[in-house]
C-alpha cells in the first residue's frame, strides 16, 4: 500500500484543488471526504493536509475565511481561486499525461511479457515437436533396418538352401559317376573272364 500513498501524496494539492473546485470546505471535511472516497483506504495525515493548504494559499490558488459556527470550533473554511482553478487544469492535464506514458509502459511492458511467453510457448512446442519428428524417423530407421535384417535372413537362408541343393546335385553326380564307372570297370573285368 506504500506506493499507491506515495502516489497519492504527490499529487496532494490536486486532490485537494479537486474537492475545492466542488465547494468550500475545511480541513477535517475534506479529509473524511477522500476517506469515503477511497473507501477507508486514503487519508492525509493532519501535517500533511494543512501543509498544503499553506503551500496552496502561498501560490494564490486557494483563500480563506473563518466559518460562524455557534457551537464548537470555529473552522477554516477554504475556497479555490481563479488562479487555482487553472492550476488545477494543468495538474490534471499533467496527470493525465503521466497516466497515459505509465500505463503506455505497463501495457508495453505486459505485452512483451505475453510475447515472450508466447515465443516460448512455440519454441517448446517446436522442440516437442521436433522431438516427436525425431522419435518417428527413428522408429521408421529402425523399422526398416529390422526389414532389412530379415531381407538378408531370406536371402541368407535362400543362398544356403541353392547352396545345398547345389551340393547336393554335385555330390550325387559325383556318386553316380562313382557308381558308373564301377559298373564299367566291372562289365569290363566281367567280359575278360567270359571270354
Amino acid at each position: 500500500m506504500s506506493i499507491a500513498s506515495d502516489l497519492i501524496r504527490g499529487n496532494t494539492d490536486m486532490i485537494i484543488l479537486a474537492q475545492l473546485m466542488r465547494r468550500e470546505s475545511y480541513g477535517y471535511e475534506i479529509n473524511k471526504n477522500i476517506q469515503q472516497k477511497t473507501g477507508g483506504l486514503f487519508e492525509f495525515k493532519e501535517a500533511t493536509l494543512y501543509g498544503a493548504f499553506r503551500r496552496l494559499e502561498e501560490a494564490g490558488f486557494v483563500s480563506f475565511y473563518w466559518g460562524d459556527e455557534q457551537t464548537g470550533a470555529r473552522r477554516r473554511y477554504y475556497s479555490i481561486t481563479e488562479m487555482g482553478r487553472r492550476a488545477y487544469s494543468d495538474m490534471l492535464d499533467d496527470w493525465r499525461w503521466a497516466c497515459g506514458l505509465i500505463e503506455s509502459m505497463i501495457v508495453a511492458k505486459a505485452a512483451d511479457e505475453k510475447n515472450e511467453k508466447g515465443k516460448a510457448a512455440v519454441k517448446a512446442e517446436a522442440k516437442d515437436t521436433a522431438k516427436a519428428e525425431a522419435v518417428a524417423e527413428a522408429q521408421a530407421e529402425t523399422q526398416a533396418i529390422e526389414n532389412n535384417i530379415d531381407i538378408v535372413e531370406t536371402k541368407a537362408e535362400t543362398q544356403a538352401e541353392t547352396q545345398a541343393e547345389t551340393q547336393t546335385d554335385a555330390n550325387n553326380r559325383a556318386i553316380n559317376g562313382v557308381a558308373a564307372k564301377v559298373k564299367n570297370e566291372g562289365n569290363f573285368e566281367g567280359g575278360e573272364d567270359n571270354d
